[in-house]
């Protein structure tokens, strides 16, 4: 009679203290962030080889998307250009949330890089006072390199033209 009530107790407070951990844990979990935060800014470089055009790309939570291309075949040398663009906010938050998957999924290679071909390509997310950046070599290859980058590239291009296309 005592020992089973005792048993009883001993079950239901196991389950209470079960049920306080996992629901605990639960808001513990880290979910994608579904809306980027108030502010944050994406920054992109590419460049390297002395015949190739250099990017810097920058694109902030307003939308404001600057592209200043540097082509050093054009005369006179080293022309730059910059054009500016405004994204809606949708197309914004696309591009942040795969940038985002980007860092997220980055993995380092698992081979030696052998093959270089004096590219590279810098990319930084900030987002509340914190900065992300990964740097990848030998980008004529990103594809390879990273499939998450290259869509970020193949989003930003979506808004350019053809003639202005990043890489």
């Amino acid at each position: 009679c005592c020992s089973r009530k005792k048993f009883m107790k001993t079950v239901a407070a196991a389950f209470v203290i079960i049920v306080a951990c996992s629901v605990m844990m639960r808001g513990q979990e880290k979910k994608p962030a579904e809306n980027p935060p108030i502010e944050w800014a994406l920054s992109l470089k590419t460049g390297g080889a002395p015949w190739e055009k250099k990017f810097q790309v920058d694109l902030n939570q307003d939308g404001t998307l600057n592209v200043l291309e540097e082509d050093p075949t054009k005369i006179p040398a080293n022309t730059k250009s910059k054009l500016t663009v405004k994204l809606s906010d949708k197309d914004a938050q696309e591009i942040y949330g795969q940038t985002l998957k980007a860092f997220r999924e980055f993995r380092f290679t698992q081979y030696k890089v052998e093959r270089f071909d004096g590219t590279n390509l810098t990319l930084r997310l900030s987002a509340n006072e914190r900065s992300l950046e990964m740097q990848f070599f030998h980008i004529a290859q990103i594809e390879e390199e990273s499939a998450d980058v290259a869509k970020v590239l193949s989003l930003l291009n979506k808004h350019l033209p053809k003639e202005r296309q990043i890489y």
